[in-house]
């Protein structure tokens, strides 16, 4: 659950994404586990896989994402200064058990 406000639109990058719509300071806290929309589903042999609802399920993936995992795989900090506008993005090889089945192997 994104605990900055934030929007969904067309995406230059891919289809529909999330955009902050306001300033969002390096190292903030924008996105957290919350149990009312997202669930976490332990996967055999493996981590816990986490299915988030809501404008998470819009978050993109680029080159460089704008936002970082926090270490416990329940959060997601702001890598840098986010303008009002800017995209929310994350890296999917770091919250997707499945990721290389659907993007192929992390560059």
């Amino acid at each position: 659950m994104f605990v900055v406000r934030a929007y969904h639109r067309p995406s230059p990058s891919h289809g529909i994404g999330v955009f902050a719509e306001e300033p969002i300071k390096q190292g903030r806290l924008v996105w957290k586990f919350d149990t009312r929309p997202d669930m976490c589903i332990p996967v055999a042999g493996q981590s816990v896989m986490t299915l988030c609802t809501g404008n998470s399920q819009n978050v993109n993936q680029p080159s460089y994402p704008k936002l970082l995992g926090g270490g416990d795989g329940l959060q997601e900090l702001a890598a840098w200064d986010i303008a009002a506008g800017g995209g929310l993005t994350c890296n999917f090889y770091k919250s997707d058990l499945a990721a290389n089945e659907k993007l192929g192997s992390n560059p």
